[in-house]
């Protein structure tokens, strides 16, 4: 600390703006004068102290403040990263039950598909069997009343063959009869005449 000895009237001078002066000296007391730009806060110690109490204070309460702030923030971003996970989560499970849903409907189509499919294909196979039985049961008829017609046609043919050679037969032993008749009755004719 500098110690300085001044009489009345006489000025210290503290860098290139303040200037003090020893205004009065009465017992104990000392009056002075402050000569400084207004930009350079003056003031007694106590009220000096009292303003850095009050400054602290209000730098601990805007600390408190900011922190509060900060506080309040991080709690609001916390709230909204978990409102939006909680969104995107939502949305995952959405699309992926309209996948689950979309995959369900298009089994539940391809199963439909593949049983109509069947289906007609069963009933094609039925109707072709069915046409190839009718086919085979008209083959078989064709074939049997063929057969019949073949068979009558040779039983036909058979009496009219035997009818030819009976009747054959019948002429056959009819002329011979005639022969045989003519042939006595030349030869009883000759006995005659002897």
């Amino acid at each position: 600390m500098l110690v300085l000895s001044r009489q009345k009237d006489e000025s210290i001078i503290i860098g290139d703006d303040v200037e003090i002066t020893i205004v009065d000296v009465r017992g104990d007391k000392v009056r002075l004068g402050i000569n400084a730009p207004r930009s350079i806060s003056v003031h007694r110690k106590e009220i000096y102290d009292a303003i850095q109490r009050e400054k602290k204070a209000g730098d601990k309460k805007e600390a408190d403040d900011k922190k509060e702030a900060g506080g309040k923030k991080e709690a609001d971003d916390k709230k909204e990263a978990g409102d939006r996970k909680e969104a995107d989560d939502k949305k995952e499970a959405d699309d992926k039950k309209e996948a689950d849903d979309k995959k369900e409907a298009d089994d539940k189509k391809e199963a439909g598909d593949k049983k109509e499919a069947g289906g007609k294909k069963e009933a094609d196979d039925k109707k072709e069997a069915g046409d190839k039985k009718e086919a085979d049961d008209k083959k078989e008829a064709g074939d049997k009343k063929e057969a019949g017609d073949k068979k009558e046609a040779d039983d036909k043919k058979e009496a009219d063959d035997k009818k030819e050679a009976d009747g054959k037969k019948e002429a056959d032993g009819k002329k011979e009869a005639d022969d045989k008749k003519e042939a006595d009755d030349k030869a009883a004719d000759g006995n005659a005449k002897e």
